[in-house]
């Protein structure tokens, strides 16, 4: 019994010292979700059974996931996707016909069959979850923040100003600024909130972009602050998606 205590404590060193968690705050989903990591691997690395399981054991908080062979978790550009522990969790699946931008907040992977899969970023939101970069650190909260308190703005963050006659007015418990690191990476801003204020507001000039934008947010919801936020947000995202490729 202790040579088999020591033998696992060897293989978890063994496993750990490969690819390590950045934090331990996921939490339990039955769909699955990622983890961002640290490591020195290329993407798509395989990675062993042992290595899965310390990485995503708090996403699956004990149980296992549907599948029986395998080891149940991928490695992306920092971070690694762990699979679901339940058999159905409404990933829209078609293995005729699959366009990342039908996930909604989700991206694809085109698996077999392609599927929409949930945990990512909302930055993430309409590509293929492969192609979606790690996240910035330049784009972190607190970079948002200062950005924001010296006048910045960035182009794909929501708009609260069309969100402020929503039902109930501002909400002041909704932080405008927590939008932000998602409206950064979506952009690939992180030079600019590391400018600072010099570089503050830098328009994005695409007429059909702008024009796509303002009619998603027409549709916006106005039965909360927040909820007319979240939508703008999403706009925003596919607003930068769109400028990108303008």
């Amino acid at each position: 019994m202790r040579g088999s205590l020591v033998l696992g404590s060897l293989l978890a060193a063994c496993a750990s010292s490969r690819v390590t968690a950045v934090d331990g705050g996921a939490a339990c989903s039955l769909c699955g979700g990622s983890v961002a990591v640290r490591t020195l691997l290329a993407a798509g690395t395989p990675l062993s059974a042992e290595e899965c399981h310390l990485i995503c054991d708090p996403i699956w908080c004990g149980q296992t996931p549907n599948m029986t062979q395998g080891s149940h978790c991928e490695l992306l550009s920092g971070l690694v996707l762990c699979d679901p522990t339940a058999a159905d969790c409404g990933a829209e699946c078609d293995p005729f016909f699959f366009n990342p931008d039908s996930c909604g907040d989700a991206c694809g992977t085109y698996a077999s069959p392609p599927c929409c899969k949930t945990g990512f970023p909302l930055y993430c939101r309409g590509l293929d979850c492969s192609a979606c970069p790690a996240p910035d650190p330049r784009c972190s909260l607190g970079a948002c923040q200062s950005f924001m308190a010296c006048g910045g703005e960035l182009a794909a963050a929501p708009r609260a100003g069309l969100c402020a006659d929503a039902d109930g007015g501002v909400d002041p418990s909704v932080d405008v600024a927590s939008y932000c690191p998602d409206a950064c990476n979506a952009m690939q801003a992180g030079a600019v909130l590391y400018a600072g204020c010099t570089d503050a507001g830098a328009p994005i000039a695409c007429t059909s972009c702008t024009a796509e934008r303002d009619t998603c947010e027409q549709a916006c919801p106005k039965s909360s602050f927040r909820a007319c936020m979240d939508c703008s947000a999403r706009c925003g995202i596919s607003f930068a998606r769109c400028d990108a490729g303008c």
